[in-house]
């Protein structure tokens, strides 16, 4: 994707004299403890803005254009700008023109892109707004009192966004006495059975208003962002259910509703004050489904299916995921990245905003990836040894092969060669190990081979190659390295520490019986 010019850290000062603040109040949802109402704010201790003049990706379109109007009680001169939130960063789009009077007017020729905006002066967040489908409009608040003093002049979007941040005002001053009582260790379980009883009634409140926001303003922002917030409601038989049986149909049932609420094509989801497009998502990856490589891209292609509704949603979509596997620590995983280079840009499917350039890092790597996935055959090295022979990795007759990449002079391979020998020399499963130095001098091997002790080992010389270069097929450009081979010369394992090896083995015969 284009990259956006990041400006320094700018410290965010809250310029609130009424300041709603962080509602307490046990919403299970996208944005977590922190009150749905209160979504825009709080978020972070710095604030990074960047200039974003000239990306037509962030562009909805050509239309009417936008034009904001605001009358500030108290302000007058100072500079003002619009900022906007996309994937959890915030950026600069617009300066205010000041009219005089503590008036502005923000304007342009092209319809803003729909989600949550600021205005800022200088490194100071003065208020929040949200850009739905009415573009001109206008804004009139005070210095004294930015939320409670607002009032919004030809957009139902900012009308119910400011609704609800007074409704939060209201509801979290009714919650702070029960709060105050539920943090006290000293009160009694009584009190703090009524205070969870009040709380509760509260809760149901804010769930309300939610669901009121919903049913009557479905298509505004606000409503996209409580539906977004929803938890999955398990019926009552599955909630009770303590069997095995009943815990499963429970897990299955709250996944296959996980996404009732949420609409990974609607791209205002990405305009909000944080990751939240891609928490979801990970959680579902992570949490959700079962981690092997083939359920991971089935689950994959579904959601890519309904973020393709919009193109920032299907390429935001895809760009995480493949960052996501590529550099995944869960071994096997690599295989994920492979199918969605494969599906999503060898295709050109992502040919509107992916160049040849990045297609050829992409597809290189997974071409690195795809000659050495869990369960292939591994790719035969003929390398050199301390004799000047050639030793081929498929001539190793042992039931297990451990393939260890290490440099003479990595710290890290210190560490490790150790611990690996002693398990070599220790464990009765019949393992042989086939080194390879990824440093060019052999005067170096030889002498770590003396003083570690290695001569037992098939030590080759990974730069003096009688065949292809051994990191053209396996993923080897970090040191220390281990892959592990079954006797038909299959992976087993990759990128593992020595130290996990008895107990990979000893699973690995159980899995084979």
């Amino acid at each position: 994707m284009p990259s956006l010019k990041t400006a320094p850290f700018f410290t965010q000062l809250s310029a609130f004299d009424d300041k709603p603040g962080l509602f307490l109040i046990d919403i299970p949802g996208v944005f977590m403890r922190t009150n749905i109402f209160v979504f825009m704010r709080y978020f972070s201790l710095r604030l990074v803005l960047a200039v974003s003049v000239g990306f037509s990706f962030l562009l909805s379109g050509f239309g009417q254009g936008y034009q904001i109007d605001l009358s500030i009680d108290g302000l007058d001169g100072a500079e003002l700008l619009l900022g906007f939130h996309l994937e959890g960063k915030t950026y600069v789009k617009d300066t205010a023109a000041y009219q005089g009077a503590g008036k502005y007017v923000i304007q342009g020729d092209n319809l803003l892109d729909r989600g949550m905006y600021f205005i800022v002066r200088d490194t100071e967040i003065l208020f929040d707004l949200v850009i739905g489908g009415d573009q001109v409009f206008e804004l009139q608040t005070s210095e004294k009192g930015w939320v409670t003093s607002m009032k919004v002049i030809g957009d139902r979007d900012n009308q119910l966004f400011y609704e609800s941040m007074n409704f939060n005002l209201e509801m979290r001053q009714k919650a702070a006495p029960f709060i105050e009582v539920l943090e006290d260790s000293t009160v009694s379980a009584s009190e703090k059975s009524s205070a969870r009883k009040d709380m509760a009634g509260i809760n149901a409140s804010v769930t309300e208003y939610q669901n009121s926001v919903i049913a009557d303003f479905p298509e505004s922002i606000l409503a996209t962002v409580f539906k977004a917030s929803k938890r999955v409601e398990i019926p009552e038989a599955l909630a009770a259910a303590q069997d095995k049986q009943g815990k499963k149909e429970r897990f299955h049932y709250y996944r296959d509703h996980y996404w009732d609420f949420f609409d990974l094509g609607d791209p205002v989801l990405l305009r909000m004050p944080n990751s939240t497009y891609k928490e979801k998502v990970d959680d579902y990856l992570d949490n959700l489904v079962v981690p092997n490589p083939d359920s991971i891209k089935y689950a994959i292609d579904e959601l890519v299916a309904q973020a393709r509704e919009d193109e920032m949603t299907y390429r935001t979509l895809i760009w995480h995921l493949t960052i996501k596997y590529q550099t995944s620590k869960v071994m096997g995983l690599d295989e994920v990245y492979v199918h969605l280079v494969d599906t999503y840009f060898m295709t050109g499917e992502m040919d509107y905003w992916a160049n040849d350039q990045l297609k050829k890092n992409l597809k290189e790597k997974a071409d690195q990836y795809r000659n050495s996935l869990i369960g292939m055959v591994a790719p035969n090295l003929v390398l050199q040894d301390l004799e000047r022979k050639p030793r081929a990795l498929h001539d190793q007759p042992h039931e297990f092969t451990v393939v260890y990449f290490y440099d003479p002079d990595c710290g890290h391979c210190k560490k490790e060669t150790p611990v690996l020998k002693a398990f070599v020399d220790s464990t009765a499963f019949d393992v042989g190990v086939y080194s390879v130095s990824a440093d060019s001098s052999m005067s170096k091997m030889t002498n770590y081979i003396q003083e570690v002790g290695l001569q037992s080992w098939t030590n080759t010389n990974g730069t003096k190659t009688y065949g292809i270069n051994y990191q053209k097929v396996y993923d080897a450009f970090t040191t220390p390295t281990i892959y592990v081979l079954n006797r038909r010369k299959e992976i087993i394992a990759k990128k593992i520490g020595a130290s996990q090896l008895p107990k990979l083995l000893t699973n690995y015969r159980e899995i084979e019986k």
